[in-house]
């Protein structure tokens, strides 16, 4: 009887836990209610402590709708403190997950300084972040750009005895990518965390210097591995045969393709429309080139959404913005049709250049063609325009404009007024001389 009583305490406790999950879900629902029916509106410290006990009882799917809102209007320095004031110091582990939560809730909205304020926050209360928030935070500030952010940031976890975890590392691979030191990536491989991606950054950064003796190293190095090289690997490796013009490579990869089963042999007409679309998503525009030029030699008429995924691969690279207005022109006489989303690339491109006839006269198509960019980009080249005494088209840039019922920013506008009132003054001033 007393060994039966002890099994009854035992399943008592094991479902203390559960109970008292059903106990939150239940609160909850009834916050919830409270608001619908009473138009009960918690202020920000309750929305917190509700988040908190959510986060903590790990049950993030009630927990991370309420968060969302919340850091999406107020600053991590409203936030945080609420989050972590109803702990004592010698508790303040038990707030990492909450914490964690909140700086994944802001990378997931693209905020990565409103993450690293938390993450200083975090710091000063002395709370240790999971090595996979950090993570999340790290490849966010890499597909930024913020370069020099993100060693700062990856010091600081080290000082703070975070320590990378595999799942790091080809995060860091992809900034040292970016940042031109690809070969540095070499020292991971040498510590033995061998990834297909790390090897796939260096095969492709020896293929874009042309360096294919090293490339086709670290291509053996990899099979070596027993990782199998993906499309994007030969991918690279033809790019960089393409971009150097060396028909040697060229044909060698492209029988390792067709052996590997990456290039189907024969090519059927469909299957140029599929080998561009592909080459188009890992931004390989020189491979793309190639089998763009056969499908035309051979008179075989790609799909319109195959040459719209060419244009976005085009302006994705440095240097291809010719090709780019090259195969807009070549759209516009085929009668394709671009989404919002193509054009404001393309115009966001163009809107870097130099002022020229030619790029003007796009600018002007596209948007008497009914489409506006972001008046920004638009006031930046034609603020260059007038820097440039360009004044007759970037007149006609701004009717366009306006006759979209937009405007451009005041500084550009207040140029066109100064423009103007002088013009005026000197047209007064010629009619009395005459008169």
């Amino acid at each position: 009887m007393v060994r039966n009583q002890q099994c009854e305490d035992l399943t008592s406790r094991r479902n203390a836990v559960p109970n008292w999950r059903i106990r939150i879900k239940q609160t909850r629902l009834v916050s919830q209610w409270a608001q619908k029916h009473f138009d009960f509106k918690p202020d920000l410290k309750a929305k917190c402590e509700l988040t908190r006990i959510l986060l903590g009882s790990q049950l993030s799917e009630l927990g991370t709708p309420i968060l969302s809102s919340i850091v999406q209007d107020c600053p991590p320095s409203k936030i945080v403190p609420l989050l972590v004031q109803s702990h004592k110091r010698a508790d303040f582990q038990n707030t990492s997950p909450v914490l964690n939560s909140v700086i994944e809730c802001y990378c997931g909205k693209q905020m990565f300084f409103q993450s690293l304020e938390v993450y200083q926050i975090a710091k000063q209360y002395g709370v240790v972040l999971s090595v996979d928030t950090c993570n999340i935070l790290l490849n966010l500030l890499g597909d930024k750009n913020e370069l020099r952010l993100a060693w700062c940031f990856y010091a600081s976890t080290i000082r703070n005895g975070i320590s990378a975890n595999q799942s790091t590392w080809p995060v860091i691979a992809r900034i040292l990518y970016k940042d031109g030191s690809f070969e540095r990536v070499s020292r991971i491989l040498d510590m033995g965390i061998y990834n297909p991606e790390m090897f796939d950054l260096m095969i492709d950064g020896y293929s874009k210097r042309g360096d294919f003796g090293a490339a086709f190293g670290y291509l053996n190095e990899m099979c070596s591995k027993s990782i199998e090289p993906s499309f994007s690997t030969y991918s690279s490796l033809l790019d960089g045969a393409c971009r150097y013009q060396d028909q040697e490579v060229i044909e060698n990869v492209m029988s390792s393709m067709v052996e590997k089963g990456h290039i189907p042999e024969p090519l059927l007409v469909s299957d140029y429309d599929l080998i561009i679309l592909k080459l188009c998503d890992v931004v390989k525009t020189f491979a793309m080139d190639l089998f763009s030029k056969r499908a035309f030699d051979e008179k075989i008429e790609l799909e319109h959404a195959t040459y719209r995924s060419m244009l976005r691969a085009l302006l994705s690279v440095e240097g291809r913005v010719v090709d780019a207005i090259e195969l807009y022109n070549i759209l516009r006489e085929k009668n394709t049709s671009l989404n919002q989303s193509c054009y404001y690339e393309f115009v966001t491109v163009l809107c870097k250049q130099n002022p020229s006839r030619e790029v003007s006269n796009l600018l002007l198509d596209i948007i008497r063609g009914g489409f506006i960019a972001e008046s920004k980009e638009l006031s930046k080249y034609t603020s260059k325009q007038c820097a440039e005494g360009r004044w007759r088209e970037g007149e006609e840039l701004l009717n366009a404009i306006l006759n979209q019922g937009c405007l451009l920013d005041s500084l550009t506008c207040g140029s066109f007024v100064k423009r103007f009132c002088s013009m005026d003054k000197l047209i007064k001033r010629l009619s009395c001389t005459i008169s």
